[in-house]
């Protein structure tokens, strides 16, 4: 299980924290 979001990153409630959490997942899983 993998979690993304701008709660799962250092910038909590920053589009930024979700967009990075987003590509390391998907790193992640590729």
């Amino acid at each position: 299980m993998h979690f993304a979001g701008e709660h799962a990153s250092d910038y909590h409630g920053w589009v930024q924290g979700a967009i990075q959490t987003a590509i390391r997942v998907a790193y992640k899983i590729h």
